[in-house]
């Protein structure tokens, strides 16, 4: 009897020990990587960031795996309060905006079929196996965690107040009920990579003239344009209105101000006439602003023209704007 008792407190302690080098190994990953980076990946080779939360927006619950200790493969993905280390997940980008979200325990999202393209309302599990079905991205900005297949986050009852314990499914249809926010486990970190954000004049045209004064017509584009895409396949794309929300609050907010709904998803096409004096150079420039977040970056050319006499000399910039200055 004495011998059982004391096998039964051994295994107590230990699993005690366990518990406790396990909460010491979340709150080392919370508090040393202050900046949202985490280091490189042993499975998947690429950057981790910060540990976050999974939020439903309207009820203000939180995804977690279902029980109370670490996941075995297959558990389904639930609404519950009051996070803990067991609501910890992380983004690990594999290509362009698409990658894994990881919980802490080192599992990933799935579909529970494993399909690429998963039905309506296909439960959400985790499993140790890194595959392109396990492929998401966080659009935060527009509130929603979308999969590869491009079915979203949902509640399973869809309405905006689940009880506790409400599974997470993937469904098609995007309402208020589906928003979801990815949200770090403490101020001052970020779930994502802040994006870079650059504004510049750039030479769309150039001119002399000779003995008389001429007149040139010119072919230019404003709005949306593409110019680094590192995702193979394109589920993800920037919507204008997040970049622009991204400027909104930077020092390049005038940019922001500038843009034209009709040029936020696709470039148009517009006419210029420059006038040059006989014997004279005229250089156009065009305000290009662009945003760039894991290795994709996307620019906007704005209706701003600017002339110069000269190729090497740059208008001036752009002058600086507050919030509630457009």
């Amino acid at each position: 009897m004495l011998k059982l008792l004391i096998l039964l407190i051994s295994c107590w302690m230990s699993s005690v020990a366990n518990s406790l080098n396990k909460e010491i190994e979340v709150q080392d990953w919370i508090t040393l990587n202050t900046e949202g980076h985490v280091g490189q990946s042993s499975q998947a080779n690429t950057n981790h960031f910060a540990y976050g939360y999974i939020r439903h927006v309207s009820s203000g619950k939180y995804v977690h795996p279902f029980g109370r200790h670490c996941p075995v493969k297959g558990t389904l993905l639930e609404l519950g309060e009051h996070p803990d280390k067991r609501y910890l997940f992380r983004f690990v980008p594999v290509t362009g905006h698409l990658g894994y979200i990881e919980h802490y325990c080192g599992m990933v999202i799935h579909p529970y079929s494993g399909n690429v393209h998963p039905v309506d309302y296909e439960r959400l599990v985790v499993h140790p196996a890194r595959l392109r079905q396990a492929y998401f991205y966080i659009d935060n900005y527009q509130g929603v965690i979308v999969h590869s297949g491009h079915k979203i986050f949902h509640p399973k009852e869809g309405g905006r107040h689940p009880k506790i314990g409400t599974l997470v499914v993937l469904h098609r249809d995007r309402h208020s009920s589906a928003e979801f926010q990815f949200v770090p486990a403490r101020r001052g970190m970020s779930v994502m990579p802040p994006p870079k954000l650059t504004g510049n004049w750039k030479i769309i045209y150039a001119a002399n003239a000779s003995e008389t004064q001429q007149i040139y017509s010119i072919n230019y584009e404003i709005g949306k344009v593409l110019t680094k895409q590192a995702t193979e396949e394109v589920y993800w794309k920037v919507l204008a209105k997040t970049a622009v929300s991204w400027f909104e609050n930077s020092n390049l907010r005038t940019s922001a101000c500038i843009v034209k709904p009709e040029t936020w998803d696709e470039a148009i096409t517009k006419k210029h006439h420059l006038k040059v004096s006989p014997g004279s150079t005229s250089v156009v420039w065009q305000w290009v602003f662009c945003a760039e977040q894991l290795d994709e970056e996307y620019c906007f050319r704005s209706p701003i023209l600017a002339n110069t006499d000269d190729a090497t000399i740059k208008p001036d910039p752009l002058p600086e704007m507050y919030p509630g200055t457009c």
